[in-house]
């Protein structure tokens, strides 16, 4: 390896570069040393290779700055050459100069393909030329280093973020389960108290017994959003995971969180099922809100003494999917609204086509979303003045969809 520097007396405070050059060729490799050599204010330091082991051995051991690759006389052909050096890690960042002229009948774009930052045309080879090359590339492969630094930088502190936004998740998932749990008995406890109490309890004491079921009821609300929020991708979407689920078991669930809903408005519960109901596949706290808000949606827009029955059903023996209705006694929908219930943000009066409430809707819009993600789908019919029918369709469990999910 021979390694010649080529500079001027005007070099002092100017940075070094160290080219490659590739050609085999002495008279061309002196011509283009002295275009090197030409230039009043830069310094290079030239290392020349003959052949491609050469160049490699040379890479190898020296880091060089810029490589100059005389596409006439290199022992392999330039496309060749510059996939060599294009498939070299340490020289992603190395901008590699191509000179050719006609004889090379090779397009300049093919060159640009296989790593080249730039090409010369031999017949327009000076020394500026070959110095403003040799300057863009380097600044641009510095640019490029760093742009990659920089969003190898922003992919770690987005994956340290999400792994943190994981481990917060996982913590309000479980602490929220464990409140849930607390508020459960205590509403429960207040329930047979007021019960028990019934005939001996003055008006005073049983508004103040509402008043706390009412607040238990307030908090176990707030502990359900912020539990939708931890259960919320970045994306907006509801993720689901899906499990074996006992259909009535679920179902029942969903009603214990409304009976106290109800029972304020006396409003009646009917419930009706089939015998040896299938299990369904989903996600337990997801679906526990689509029927729960389904079922609360009925009972704000039902009047007292009204009705809600709930059934479960397959469709026929051969059907994938179980139905599970909700049919209420109230108000209905305006049929002109009918196809817009599930859209978001959704507030008209009008759809209801009743002054006295204020929003159709508790979050049907996520309830959508919520059983479209298992691959199911939610059936609204309506007469307004008579009620309302919403049918939620889920598919059963079996052993194929459990392997899909696998």
């Amino acid at each position: 390896m021979r390694a010649e520097r080529i500079s001027s007396n005007k070099v002092a405070h100017f940075a070094i570069r160290y080219v490659l050059l590739i050609c085999t060729e002495s008279s061309q490799s002196s011509k283009y040393k002295e275009l090197l050599g030409s230039i009043d204010t830069h310094s290079y330091m030239v290392l020349q290779a003959r052949n491609t082991n050469e160049a490699l051995n040379i890479i190898a051991e020296e880091v060089v700055d810029a490589i100059i690759i005389d596409t006439n006389y290199i022992d392999e052909p330039c496309m060749n050459l510059l996939t060599l050096l294009k498939q070299d890690k340490t020289l992603v960042h190395v901008p590699k100069i191509a000179l050719f002229d006609e004889s090379n009948e090779i397009e300049k774009d093919d060159f640009y393909k296989h790593g080249a930052i730039d090409c010369i045309h031999k017949a327009n080879l000076t020394s500026s030329c070959i110095h403003r090359s040799i300057s863009v590339g380097i600044d641009k492969t510095l640019l490029s280093a760093k742009i990659d630094k920089t969003t190898e930088q922003l992919s770690q502190m987005a994956r340290n973020a999400e792994k943190s936004n994981t481990q917060l998740v996982k913590s309000i998932k479980k602490k929220s389960k464990q409140v849930k749990t607390t508020l459960s008995i205590t509403r429960e406890t207040l329930d047979m108290l007021q019960n028990h109490l019934k005939e001996d309890i003055s008006k005073a004491d049983s508004e103040m017994m509402d008043i706390c079921i009412g607040s238990v009821d307030k908090i176990s609300t707030l502990l359900d959003e912020l539990m939708d929020v931890a259960y919320t991708n970045n994306s907006g979407n509801h993720p689901v995971t899906r499990k074996r689920l006992n259909t009535n078991e679920l179902v029942q669930d969903a009603i214990s969180n409304i009976v106290y809903a109800a029972e304020k408005k006396d409003i009646k519960i009917i419930q009706r099922c089939e015998h040896n109901i299938p299990p369904i596949l989903g996600d337990r706290y997801q679906l526990h809100k689509v029927l729960t808000t389904i079922m609360l949606n009925a009972i704000k827009h039902t009047d007292s003494n009204g009705t809600l029955k709930i059934s479960i059903q397959k469709e026929n023996p051969l059907s994938t999917h179980l139905l599970i209705h909700f049919t209420d006694s109230g108000n209905g929908i305006h049929p002109n609204f009918l196809d817009h219930i599930f859209e978001d943000m959704i507030t008209p009066v009008e759809m209801i086509g009743f002054s006295n409430f204020d929003r159709l809707d508790i979050g049907l819009h996520a309830c959508e979303e919520i059983v479209d993600a298992h691959d199911g789908e939610i059936i609204v019919e309506s007469s307004l003045g008579k009620g309302s029918k919403f049918t939620v369709s889920l598919p059963i469990y079996n052993a194929e969809n459990i392997k899909e999910q696998k």
